[in-house]
């Protein structure tokens, strides 16, 4: 390859769009009422439907087959794609007629790939060549929609019909009915708003600019992703988990990375017509580390400029990749970057391990990419981004049949940051600021790398300046959105919580934990001895009439068995760890070049047949991991995220008034006091460039200093007041007040008082990144932080219960002043969301009991999946027990290979809470799970988040080495606060005693180290006498005794704690000060 046919994919970028379109509208015909998989849910009485309301309306008869919407005719020989097109615009007909321009086949059109494999019915009549048919049945639908579909899906049984059409997220949670005004009517709306949209560019199609063709590509994704995130690509339980768009999506963007493939090689042309089954892709992934450009914010609104020139940079690349090149389509990005799906041929051909270098061939791609980064688009205005301030990594991976290699550029990203591109004046510009160094105070403390001068109270230089006063200028045009200033944030003690939410998702995007969900439930032993008979008949053994029949669809199939495990054996693992572990397997008897098997070279290897169909099988019974299904699971991650985003107001439970802030309308008309910020009495204003005046403190701070404020009750009259919101007499609490200088806290002559003034409401929390699949990072008030923890654990609850222990989040809180300096909180709270290198250190093994009373609690809450029992599919859980070799001993067990490793086989069981069963042969189960944690840090000092140090999984700071706390745990915090907290009356006496307890055991747990069971004796003693456990009466002592010790767990007696271990016990006494310092020093509620 070379420049010229790098230049050549630029040329044909266009094509390549027009043919993205027709792959995003190949699924068309299951956008129909009459389709087999929605026919008895939407063709029935119930819903008023006739037959011939429908023909009335849109000019045809119901069909069942997808096909049928291109193949099926009426009386005048036209299909119902074409009586829609002509009901609405002949145009539409035109556009669709397109020719698209691609080396070595001719006469291809957007229509011909809109008929996806339906094509072979139609080539003859509408005179398409054998070109353009391999292009579209082999390249587009064998190549690239069967591995979303197909041999992916399996077979469900018809029992598994859903008796309503639902989508489930991918972890099988109920997310959203299917509603038949999605179907027929919704087609019809799409291609009235395609006319519009052609209509408006008021040109013929021949016409039509590389301006237009873009434009009209991204209506139709924006369109497509809209209509079909909301419909289904099978009515069967479990696979109703990818929507339609999941689907289109990523079979388009598949399609478009192997057309740009052959466009950059002809040689391709041949190949890929001739070996669909072979086609691979690389995943191109562009990595800078985003958490790092949030801590570099010394003020929040800086925190705000770096999100949104991250989220302005992104689009960049984006535009770059998916647009001027064409090479393939975003399918994912979080905090470390952003990833392409990509040809296979743009990487280098060699390389150690599966991240390569993108090949040198493609510097232009790599230096526009770079060139990305040096400057962005914010507010109308151009910022210039300094040399290297935002370093990105350029890698792909080893291509494969999938998208699994992702996992490899995500599990390197902290290593990748540190291979940054560098530009090649990067030299030159550091020497040129260290010439003019005298002129300035000092390096800039934002970008740190560019010399400023000293404003206000920190050193900043001239870019950053800019940035500073956009974000100003921003939030004045979004008065009404996430606020900027931590003064807003702080509550009634001046503290804020700076929180991070994090799902380990690791072993998902590998493909790892789909091994631990079912797609067929079967008998896994029988069958797995079944398909090893029938593997051995070499000859005339064709798949319709072996036992995988009942598994997967034979419909039309004259394969053998053996052809089929061929093909679905070396197409599933080529290019990633399977494909290694498969020739270690079969000792190098398996051909992934020529994708088979060596069978005759297997000859009776007795062990090499047992390997095959313990493979085969479970790649039947599993959830495949197909790209489609792995964009699910990070879909549904990060909408979780985006709803908390979105719902945080009403999550965090705060008051309408105390979201409120106060402006004083064109009071100040002198420049020189223009945007700039000042104080009064500890509260802060801002002055825009209006001459408005902004409290940028809270307004709960601001009451009492800003107040006529006589009684104890005149607070609350006050807070009423401002729920009012701008009506009549509710500012007129409002005293005079002169401002001060923010620096000199000398008096200028702005005055204010309750005239000129009007409130705005905003949202009292500022998001430190934007949600990703993985995380998300918020800061609000600290005290209304139990409440957030509260709606976090319930959202949760309702979207993963099936996949709890299996799908880890963690909850990560660092508490501080408001005036502490923000960069100190947002380099503990990147430490404090715990990255993990392995999953085995946050492993916990439960017993099987234990396990199914939690799952319980999570099962309370289910709604219309329950009727499809998907705890049978989902809650499979890796057993470790004693006796492991006993394959036959549980009926609801199966054997798989979790990762591609020999020591990785490993047994599963399903559990299901809502089950009552018990069997003895359960008694000796204990689970691996990995469960959701929640951790915190309070920084009263700003060494104290060098406390923050994880080694497998926990803190290593022996004090807080309970931290941090699975959500059961977590529990007893609430009922630690409800205990010292609930009675009003006896609160104070209460606190004053625990104040005592833990500075007794602070003082103990040290002096008395090493006499542990002596120092348990005193503290149930201390326990006792200090908060008064005896009674005259026993019982109602013990009862006494017993509500104390539950502080410590549910369940959990002073019997029980009386006989505990002795290091169980420590373990407990460093919790009773964790749950102290949480309510009580960081919090402040007692």
């Amino acid at each position: 390859m070379n420049d010229e046919r790098l230049e050549n994919l630029k040329q044909k970028n266009i094509e390549i769009l027009k043919a993205e379109i027709g792959a995003l509208l190949f699924n068309l015909g299951k956008t129909h009422v009459g389709f087999s998989g929605w026919r008895k849910h939407f063709c029935t009485v119930e819903n008023n439907f006739t037959e011939e309301d429908f023909i009335e309306e849109y000019g045809y008869k119901t069909f069942t087959r997808y096909k049928g919407y291109y193949t099926i005719k009426n009386q005048n020989k036209e299909t119902p794609f074409k009586i829609d097109l002509k009901s609405i615009d002949d145009k539409l007909l035109e556009f669709f007629n397109v020719k698209i321009n691609l080396n070595k086949i001719k006469d291809t059109k957007i229509v011909n790939i809109i008929y996806g494999n339906a094509i072979e019915e139609i080539a003859k009549e509408e005179n398409i060549n054998n070109d353009v048919i391999e292009l579209v049945n082999g390249i587009f639908f064998r190549g690239c929609e069967n591995i979303n579909s197909g041999i992916d899906k399996g077979q469900p049984p018809e029992k598994n019909e859903l008796e309503k059409l639902w989508i489930s997220n991918a972890f099988g949670s109920f997310k959203e009915d299917v509603s038949i005004y999605m179907l027929d009517r919704q087609r019809i709306c799409f291609f009235n708003k395609l006319a519009n949209k052609i209509n408006r560019l008021n040109k013929e199609i021949k016409d039509f600019s590389e301006e237009d063709w873009i434009n009209l590509r991204n209506f139709v994704i924006n369109e497509i992703k809209s209509w079909y995130s909301h419909l289904l690509s099978d009515s069967r339980f479990p696979i109703n988990d990818v929507t339609l768009w999941d689907q289109a999506y990523m079979t388009a963007s598949l399609f478009k990375a192997s057309l740009a493939a052959m466009v950059l090689e002809d040689s391709n042309v041949n190949e890929y017509k001739n070996n669909p089954q072979k086609i691979k892709w690389s995943i191109l992934g562009v990595q800078y580390d985003k958490l790092g450009l949030a801590e570099k914010a010394l003020k929040p609104y800086f925190v705000d400029w770096y999100r949104v020139a991250v989220k302005k940079i992104d689009a960049k690349i984006k535009e770059i990749v998916e647009i001027d090149y064409a090479l393939g389509n975003e399918i994912y990005r979080d905090e470390t970057g952003i990833y392409f799906i990509v040809p296979e041929n743009i990487g280098e051909k060699s390389g150690d391990g599966y991240n390569l270098e993108l090949s040198a061939d493609f510097c232009e791609l790599k230096e526009k990419i770079v060139n990305a980064f040096k400057e962005i688009e914010l507010d109308e205005d151009k910022h210039e981004i300094f040399e290297n301030e935002f370093m990105p990594s350029i890698f792909v991976t080893k291509p494969s049949r999938g998208t699994m290699n992702i996992a490899y550029l995500l599990e390197n990203s902290r290593d990748n940051f540190l291979k940054s591109v560098y530009s090649k004046n990067f030299i030159d510009k550091c020497k040129e600021e260290s010439n003019n160094a005298k002129n300035y105070d000092g390096l800039c403390q934002i970008c740190r790398l560019k010399l400023g001068i000293k404003k206000e109270d920190f050193v900043i230089c001239d870019q950053c300046d800019k940035r500073r006063i956009s974000r100003f200028h921003n939030w004045i045009e979004n008065i009404n959105g996430e606020t900027i200033w931590t003064g807003e944030l702080q509550d009634k003690n001046g503290r804020i919580a700076l929180v991070t939410v994090k799902f380990e998702l690791k072993e998902w995007l590998n493909g790892n934990m789909l091994n631990t969900i079912l797609a067929i439930i079967d008998d896994w032993n029988s069958k797995k001895e079944e398909l090893e008979k029938n593997l051995r008949i070499k000859k005339g053994n064709v798949l319709n009439k072996t036992m995988l029949k009942n598994l997967i669809s034979t419909e039309g199939i004259k394969y053998t068995l053996q052809n089929y495990t061929d093909i679905l054996l070396t197409e599933r693992t080529i290019g990633d760890r399977w494909e290694k572990f498969m020739k270690n397997k079969l000792e190098n008897n398996i051909n992934f070049n020529e994708n088979k098997i060596e069978w005759k070279q297997l000859k009776n290897n007795q062990q090499h047949y047992k390997d095959i169909a313990e493979i085969l099988l479970q790649f039947l019974l599993r959830k495949n991991p197909s790209p489609a299904r792995l964009r699910r699971i990070w879909e549904t991650t990060e909408e979780f995220f985006i709803e908390i985003k979105n719902d945080l107001k009403k999550l965090i439970g705060i008051e309408d008034w105390r979201a409120k802030r106060i402006v004083w309308e064109n009071v100040v008309n002198d420049e020189r006091y223009k945007s700039k910020e000042y104080t009064y009495k500890g509260l802060d204003f801002w002055v825009d460039e209006k001459g408005n005046v902004h409290l940028i403190s809270s307004i709960e701070q601001a009451i009492p200093i800003i107040g006529n404020i006589k009684g104890k009750d005149d607070f609350a009259e006050i807070t009423k007041k401002i729920e009012k919101d701008n009506k009549e007499g509710s500012k007129d609490w409002i005293k005079e007040f002169i401002l001060e200088e923010y620096d000199t806290k000398k008096a200028t002559n702005i005055k204010l008082d309750n005239s000129k003034v009007k409130y705005e409401s905003y949202l009292p929390y500022l998001s430190i990144i934007d949600p990703t699949p993985i995380s998300w990072q918020f800061i609000i008030p600290a005290e209304y932080l139990p409440n957030v923890i509260d709606k976090i654990q319930e959202k949760y609850k309702n979207n993963f219960k099936y996949v709890i222990g299996k799908l880890p989040l963690h909850i990560g809180i660092v508490i501080q002043d408001y005036k502490k300096p923000l960069y100190i909180g947002l380099k503990a709270l990147r430490k404090i969301r715990r990255d993990i290198t392995s999953w085995e250190d946050i492993k916990k093994v439960i017993n099987y009991q234990g396990f199914k009373e939690i799952q319980r609690k999570y099962f309370k809450d289910q709604s219309i999946e329950e009727t499809n029992e998907p705890q049978n599919y989902y809650s499979l859980y890796l057993i470790k027990m004693k006796n492991e070799t006993n394959e036959n001993e549980y009926s609801n067990a199966y054997e798989f290979y979790i990762q591609p490793h020999e020591k990785m086989k490993r047994k599963l069981i399903v559990i299901d809470g809502m089950s009552d069963l018990q069997g003895e042969e359960y008694k000796e189960v204990k689970l691996e799970i990995y469960p959701n944690t929640i951790d915190f840090e309070f920084l009263d000092t700003n060494i104290r988040r060098n406390d923050i140090y994880y080694e497998k999984g926990k803190r290593i700071l022996g004090e807080k080495h309970n931290r941090p706390y699975t959500w059961e745990e977590w529990e007893n915090f609430k009922v630690f606060k409800d205990y010292f907290f609930d009675d009003k009356d006896t609160k104070k006496q209460k606190i004053n005693k625990l104040n005592n307890m833990v500075s007794l055991i602070y003082s103990k747990i040290k002096d008395w180290e090493g006499n542990d069971e002596s120092l348990k004796k005193l503290m149930l003693s201390a326990f006792v006498n200090t908060f008064e456990l005896n009674e005259k009466d026993e019982r109602t002592g013990q009862e006494k005794r017993d509500c104390f010790a539950r502080l410590f767990g549910e369940g959990m007696t002073w019997e029980k704690l009386e006989s505990m271990k002795k290091d169980e016990f420590n373990k407990l006494l460093w919790r009773f000060i964790d749950m102290y310092e949480f309510w009580h020093k960081a919090l402040k509620k007692f």
